[in-house]
C-alpha cells in the first residue's frame, strides 16, 4: 500500500518507544523480560506448592474424622498463575508481541479472544477449588468471601466478565458499527490494562494471606522457603505488571510527536473520506492497528482508516 500524504506531525512508528541503550531495541528486551518473568512465577508457584504439600484432587483424611483440604486447595493458586501471568499476559501482547506472529489481523482478534477465554476457564476452576476445598473441611466447614483478597477478587472477576463480553460483542459478534469500534478502541485497552493489573494486586493479596496463615497456624519460620517464595513471587507478579504495561505506553515524542499531537483538518477530512474502504473491526483498538503497521514506510495515523479497527 503507498500513501502519499505525510503529516510533518507524525511519529515515525518504526522507532522504538524510548532510545536503545541495549544491543537490541528496547521493545525486543522487554518482550523477553515478560517471558522470563512468566516462567519465573510458573516456577516460584511450583516450589512453593511443592512445600505446602503438593497437589490432591480430594482432601486427605487425618484423625478423629477430620482432614486436611490444604493440598486440594493448592490447586488453587496454580490455576491462577496460568490464568493471569500466562495466559492473559498472552493474550494483552496478542497484537503487540506476540508468541504467535499472525499475519492476518483477523487471526489476531481470534488469538486474543482464545487467550482470554482459557484465562477465565482456568479462573472458574481455580473459583470452584476454592469453595470445595472450604465446604469439604472437617469437621467444620470453613467460611467463604470473608477476606480482602476474596471481595477484591470478585470485583476483578466481575470487571473481567463485563471486558470479555463488550469485547466480543464489539469485534466479533454481532459487532458494532465502525465508528463506534473506533470510539470503543481505546477505552477497550485502557480497561483491558486497569484490570489486568488489578488481577495481578488481587493475586498478591490472596499470596500474602496464604503466607500469613502458614506462619499462624503452621508457625513457619520468617526466614524460611516457604515464606521467601511468596515474598519473591509478589516481586516477580510487579515486574511483570510494569513489563507488560510498558507495551501499551504512548510512544515517546521525541521523533516527532506522540499520538496527542498528531492529526489536522487535512487528515480528518481524509479519514472521513476513507471510512467506506474501511474494513474489519478489532479488539485491540487504534494503538493496536498502529502496531501492527509499523513497517509500513509511507504509514501514517491519519491513514487508520484504511485498515481493521
Amino acid at each position: 500500500m503507498n500513501i502519499e500524504h505525510k503529516d510533518s506531525t507524525m511519529r515515525d512508528f518504526n522507532a522504538p518507544r524510548v532510545p536503545s541503550i541495549f544491543p537490541m531495541d528496547a521493545d525486543k528486551v522487554i518482550t523477553i523480560a515478560v517471558r522470563v518473568l512468566q516462567i519465573f512465577t510458573v516456577v516460584i508457584t511450583a516450589a512453593w506448592i511443592s512445600l505446602m504439600g503438593g497437589l490432591r484432587m480430594s482432601p486427605t483424611p487425618t484423625v478423629d474424622g477430620e482432614n486436611n483440604t490444604g493440598a486440594l486447595f493448592n490447586w488453587h493458586p496454580l490455576l491462577i498463575v496460568l490464568a493471569f501471568p500466562v495466559l492473559m499476559t498472552e493474550a494483552i501482547l496478542a497484537f503487540k508481541s506476540p508468541l504467535i506472529n499472525f499475519k492476518e489481523r483477523q487471526q489476531r482478534k481470534l488469538w486474543h479472544f482464545a487467550l482470554h477465554s482459557a484465562a477465565i476457564f482456568f479462573i472458574i476452576l481455580a473459583v470452584i477449588v476454592v469453595f470445595k476445598s472450604h465446604s469439604l473441611k472437617k469437621p467444620v466447614p470453613m467460611s467463604d468471601l470473608y477476606s480482602t483478597h476474596s471481595f477484591a477478587a470478585v470485583t476483578v472477576l466481575a470487571l473481567i466478565g463485563l471486558q470479555y463480553l463488550v469485547g466480543a460483542t464489539a469485534y466479533l459478534w454481532p459487532k458494532w458499527s465502525l465508528e463506534n469500534r473506533r470510539l470503543l478502541g481505546p477505552l477497550h485497552i485502557f480497561f483491558g490494562g486497569a484490570v489486568y493489573i488489578a488481577g495481578l494486586a488481587t493475586m498478591m493479596t490472596g499470596i500474602q494471606e496464604k503466607a500469613t496463615f502458614l506462619q499462624l497456624a503452621g508457625h513457619v519460620s520468617v526466614a524460611s522457603a516457604a515464606m521467601r517464595l511468596p515474598a519473591a513471587l509478589q516481586i516477580v507478579l510487579i515486574l511483570l505488571g510494569v513489563a507488560v504495561m510498558y507495551h501499551h505506553a504512548v510512544p515517546s515524542s521525541s521523533s516527532g510527536g506522540g499520538y496527542s499531537r498528531v492529526g489536522n483538518s487535512n487528515n480528518n477530512n481524509n479519514n472521513n473520506n476513507n471510512n467506506n474502504n474501511s474494513g474489519d473491526g478489532g479488539g485491540g483498538g487504534m494503538n493496536d492497528d498502529v502496531t501492527a503497521l509499523r513497517g509500513e514506510n509511507n504509514f501514517t495515523l491519519s491513514d487508520l482508516s484504511e485498515h481493521q479497527i
